[in-house]
């Protein structure tokens, strides 16, 4: 797998978990979600071509414009 690949995925599942939040809490009208950063990644085994990947994502703290996921 590229870690390309991985990111994209990793910043999908972030946004789903975000967007997800916000449909929660009744936000009204449109909200923007933007990757800031990435603090770090642990990959425990080497990742081969076709391999089946699991991506979880949880909100850890709220601020009023923003979200640590």
């Amino acid at each position: 797998m590229r870690i390309g690949r991985l990111l994209e995925a990793m910043d999908s599942a972030a946004g789903i978990s975000v967007y997800r939040y916000g449909q929660n809490i009744n936000l009204h009208g449109e909200f923007i979600v933007a990757t800031a950063c990435i603090d770090s990644i642990n990959i425990f085994s080497e990742l081969h071509l076709g391999q089946d990947v699991l991506i979880n994502s949880f909100i850890n703290s709220v601020g009023r414009t923003s979200a640590e996921v």
